[in-house]
Formats: C-alpha cells, structure tokens, sequence
C-alpha cells in the first residue's frame, strides 16, 4: 500500500499527537483515536480569522453517529442537478469539478444537498460500492457549496458548511433576489422554460425556468421565480446548475440537531469562506487559516478505494481532507 509523504508524515503526526492513541492498519483502512475515554480534543477555543475573527469558536465535541434529526417538511418533488465549475488544479491544469446535488421540494421547506448524503439516508439500496461512493466523496469535496433550507424559519435561509474544525451556520433572507424577465423561450430537460437574470450575491447569473412545476424552488440559494429553475449558469461560464432527473418522491425533509454549530451572519460567512479558499496559502496549505489544527483532529480515518486512491477522513468522516488542492471558484463574492 502507497501513501504520499505528505499523507505519511501527517499519520506520524497524528499518532505523536494522539499520545496513547493507536494506529491500526488493515482492509485498506488506517484509523487513528484518541487515547482518552472522553473523545473530546483540548479544553480551549479556536479563534477564527478573518470576517468573523470576533467570534469565538468553540471546538465542536464528537459528533455521535446517530445524530438526532428535526422533521421539518415532506418532499412533494425530488430534483438532481449537475453542478459543474470551470477551475484549474495545483499545477495550472484547466479542469472541471462536479458534484451532484439534490433538491427537496416541500410544501413549505425545500432543501437542497449533497445528492450522496440523500442516496445514503434515502435509497441506500442506490450505494453498493462503498469504495466507489468513497471515490465520489472525495471528489465531491473539491466543490465548495453548503446544505441549504429555503423558508427555514420561515422567510429566511438557512446554511451550513463544514470549514475545519468547525461547523457553521448562517442565516439570510429567503430568495433575495430582484428578477429581470427576459422575452426569451427555450426548451430544456423536456420543458418549455422562460429566461431570467439577476445580480445575486456580487454575481450575474442567468437562468431558465419552467411553469410546467408549478414551485418558485431552484438550486443552491436560487429561486422566487415562478417555476422550478432547471438551468443556471453565471456570466463567466464558471459556475453552471442543471437538472438531471426530476421524480415525484416523498421523503422526510430534515435538518440534523446540532448544539455546536457556530451561528453567524450570512454576510459574514461569505467573508469567511472567501477568505479560506481564496487566500493564495489555501493551494498549498488547506488549514493555513488555523495555527495547530492538528490539536482539533479528533479521529482520522485512511480509506484506500476502488481506484487506489486514499480518502482521509477527520473527525467522524465529517471533513475530507485533500491531498491536492483546486483552485476556488466563489459562488458569492458578497
């Protein structure tokens, strides 16, 4: 079994740090714990830099397995969209990430996701191949976007995303967003569509919808138009939505319980996250942000997958962490 240097060293690391934790290798797996009974890592506080350095971050405990779910709303329609992202990688290569995302529309809440997340909750029966499903979420993770809620609570959005150690989550107005309608038809997916555009966010984008699904619902934080949004793509050809399967499924639309998310303004979490992934050290140092991350690493697990590649998972397989890094590509400059 290969590892890079760098994945080496870090394993090193983390079994010097770890104290009396033990490393296990075996079934391609290599899991490192912490020695104490309690599983929580230091006694202090992270302080996060950058837009949000005034809040004081506490380091989130260990995320139990069975994490507790609040019902919120019911799928009346289920929605998988392609986004794709025009970027380079470490070495200046034009690439494209993807990653699928699905969108549940309710009769009052939509969400909208990780189609990964969904198939593994939902349609399990959908995810044979652990290893290939390893494969897809290490290469989900390239992509920068959150969980969003639309009308939770009700008029507002909600979002949560992961940015090491911690999780976050923002709040902001729902579909804030002045519509131009423009005299333009188009067939997409099978639909009639209308065209739209919009500064959203510091962006330009256009999109076509269809009054055929008669919902204002769309992907990521796009929507308030009066039809499913089926295409979606900003005025550099960067960022692009579109629909791939549309099916009538009722599923319970939920929001996990989580008492250690760090609550700030939506503003300030765009600010934050640029300031992460857009600093130029983020190429060559994904934690640049975080002096001593590794005294946050509460587990680590080293997954090798089907095509021989390793995943390494923190913290309950709550943060995917990249051997290599891809250019960011901002969904919201403000």
């Amino acid at each position: 079994m290969k590892y890079s240097l760098l994945l080496v060293a870090l394993i090193m690391s983390c079994a010097q740090a770890f104290g009396q934790g033990q490393v296990v290798i075996g079934q391609g797996e290599i899991d490192i714990r912490k020695g104490n009974s309690s599983g929580n890592v230091g006694d202090g506080e992270v302080k996060v830099v950058g837009a949000v350095a005034a809040t004081q971050a506490p380091v989130p405990e260990k995320v139990k397995k069975n994490t507790e779910s609040q019902e919120l709303d019911k799928s009346k329609i289920v929605a998988v969209y392609n986004y794709s992202c025009k970027t380079q990688d470490s070495e200046g290569n034009e690439i494209t990430d993807s990653k699928k995302l699905v969108l549940q529309v309710g009769e009052k809440v939509n969400r909208c996701y990780s189609y990964q997340k969904y198939l593994k909750q939902f349609e399990p029966e959908k995810v044979a191949d652990e290893m290939k499903y390893l494969e897809v979420l290490a290469s989900d993770d390239y992509v920068v976007i959150p969980d969003v809620w639309t009308n939770y609570p009700e008029g507002k959005t909600t979002t949560r995303e992961y940015i090491f150690p911690n999780l976050y989550e923002a709040t902001g107005k729902k579909f804030d967003i002045d519509w131009n309608l423009l005299d333009e038809t188009a067939e997409k997916y099978g639909y009639a569509c209308n065209a739209a555009e919009c500064d959203f966010h510091g962006k330009k984008w256009k999109v076509f919808y269809t009054e055929e699904i008669p919902t204002t619902a769309g992907p990521w934080k796009l929507g308030g138009l009066p039809g499913l949004i089926v295409y979606a793509q900003d005025a550099e050809g960067i960022n692009e939505f579109a629909l791939e399967t549309l099916e009538n499924i009722v599923t319970p639309i939920q929001i996990d319980i989580e008492p250690t998310a760090v609550k700030v303004a939506e503003k300030k979490m765009i600010d934050f996250r640029n300031s992460v992934y857009a600093d130029p050290k983020y190429m060559k140092d994904q934690f640049h942000y975080l002096p001593d991350y590794m005294s946050f690493i509460q587990d680590m697990s080293v997954m090798k997958t089907g095509g021989g590649s390793a995943v390494i998972l923190l913290n309950d397989g709550k943060f995917v962490m990249k051997q290599s890094q891809h250019v960011y590509q901002p969904l919201e400059l403000k």
